[in-house]
């Protein structure tokens, strides 16, 4: 929108062909949160079980996490526009076979990626992927079978500044998160 809010800037279309591994062989693509920085260049947060969404190379996950044959695989990703919406900047899956249910996103003034949201632990199977989180983190391990996790990625996506666990030892989601001079999560 402009920034008097009466027309669309641009529209665009962000998906892959769909039909991997969602529990009824159809595929969605769903948008959770947009952030846009000072440049007009807007960064997407969503999940989607498209083995050929878009995604480019040098990020830390360019390739969906396959499941095994367990038969679900729904995984966050996170896209960068350019500010007129015609193309990638760059664009990663995020997170582990299973289930991941992204929900917000922020930047910070070095253009940092702040993402938030929940996760689901579905058991180990041979070519398990775990969740991303970094070692020296607040909470390294899964918690419980459904936590919230927080992530913070570098500028250009190709690695993790820090990602950690955050809940107990039942359900715990993180639903929204700001970023000023520290992180708030919901």
């Amino acid at each position: 929108m402009n920034a008097s809010g009466t027309a669309a800037e641009y529209a665009t279309y962000l998906s892959g062909s769909g039909g991997n591994n969602d529990q009824d062989g159809t595929s969605s693509e769903t948008a959770e949160s947009i952030a846009v920085d000072a440049e007009g260049e807007a960064y997407v947060l969503g999940s989607t079980s498209s083995v050929d969404f878009p995604t480019t190379s040098g990020v830390i996950q360019p390739t969906l996490p396959m499941s095994g044959g367990l038969g679900y695989n729904v995984e966050a990703f996170i896209t960068k526009l350019n500010p007129t919406g015609s193309g990638l900047v760059w664009s990663t899956f995020f997170g582990e076979y299973g289930f991941a249910r992204p929900r917000g996103i922020a930047l910070d003034a070095s253009k940092n990626v702040y993402i938030t949201g929940s996760v689901a632990f579905l058991g180990f199977f041979n070519g398990y992927i775990p969740f991303p989180t970094t070692p020296a983190s607040f909470q390294p391990l899964l918690p419980a079978p459904y936590t919230g996790f927080v992530s913070k990625l570098n500028p250009t996506a190709s690695a993790l500044v820090y990602s950690t666990f955050l809940g107990g030892s039942d359900t715990d989601t993180a639903e929204a998160i700001v970023v000023d001079e520290s992180v708030v999560l919901t």
